[in-house]
């Protein structure tokens, strides 16, 4: 669980960024339905999550967990732009 922990916990400022950044003019706009979004899955998630684990079994939902992961990745990967070091998004 720390070493998840570790490696979930740079994934909200870096989509963060990536919102703020491809916002154009409407940065507060996406800063705010980024924070309700991590909001509702701070919120909704665990439940989720729960009530998975005790219809499928632990490893089942915890699967799921990974499955989110990889696809925020290849999300990230294929929406993300190359900005060269040293300049500015």
């Amino acid at each position: 669980m720390f070493v998840t922990g570790l490696g979930v916990a740079s994934l909200y400022p870096l989509i963060l960024s990536l919102a703020i950044g491809t916002a154009n003019n409407n940065t507060v706009q996406a800063s705010v339905r980024a924070t309700l979004a991590s909001g509702t899955a701070i919120l909704a998630l665990p439940l989720v999550l729960g009530r998975l684990a005790d219809m499928v079994g632990i490893w089942q939902a915890y699967g799921v967990v990974a499955i989110l992961l990889i696809s925020v990745f290849l999300i990230i990967l294929v929406t993300g732009r190359n900005v060269p070091a040293g300049q500015p998004a």
